[in-house]
C-alpha cells in the first residue's frame, strides 16, 4: 500500500527536487509522490 502525496511548491523548486530524489532512493517508505504543482 503507497500514501499518495501532492506535492505544491513555489519559487525555484529545490524541495520539490528533493522530494523526487529521495522518492527515487527509497527514502520515502510508502509515500509516493504522485503530482507535482
Amino acid at each position: 500500500m503507497s500514501f499518495k502525496v501532492i506535492v505544491i511548491g513555489s519559487g525555484k523548486g529545490s524541495n520539490a527536487q528533493a522530494l523526487l530524489r529521495a522518492e527515487q532512493s527509497g527514502k520515502l517508505g510508502v509515500a509516493e509522490i504522485a503530482a507535482v504543482f
